[in-house]
């Protein structure tokens, strides 16, 4: 695990890993002793993170799985960099919606309304706060 968190360490955008060995990190084993994580400290703020990098973290930890050990990634980091990639699915999800959409308002032009309209709305409310 020693080299893994040295791994995960020496990566770019990388700030510090703190282990479960280490003095700080005593309190991130379980009473058991059967559980325990690292913490990863990262240069950037979440948003900032690339992508390239959470994927390095990602095979790295895939790397040290074994019989023996279950290596585990989570965080916002993490979740950030999964909901990053769009893709298929979404030219999909707006194909379809394309579709659907000027039989469910009866012209395309209609289906076009609501995003503006919505839009205007939230601008009126937002002047009624200010």
């Amino acid at each position: 695990m020693q080299e893994l968190f040295a791994d995960i360490e020496s990566q770019s955008g990388v700030a510090e890993v703190v282990s479960p060995y280490e003095p700080l990190g005593g309190f991130q084993i379980s009473e058991d002793r059967t559980i325990a994580f690292a913490r990863v400290r990262f240069a950037a703020t979440t948003l900032d993170i690339p992508t390239e990098t959470v994927e390095e973290i990602l095979a790295s930890a895939e790397k040290a799985n074994s019989d023996v050990v279950q290596v585990e990634v989570g965080g916002q980091a993490v979740q950030f960099a999964a909901t990053a990639e769009g893709g298929a699915r979404e030219a999909i999800g707006l194909a379809a919606a394309v579709v659907v959409l000027p039989f469910t308002f009866g012209s395309v032009v209609a289906m076009g309304l609501p995003p503006p309209r919505s839009s205007v709305s939230v601008l009126r409310w937002l002047r009624c706060l200010s």
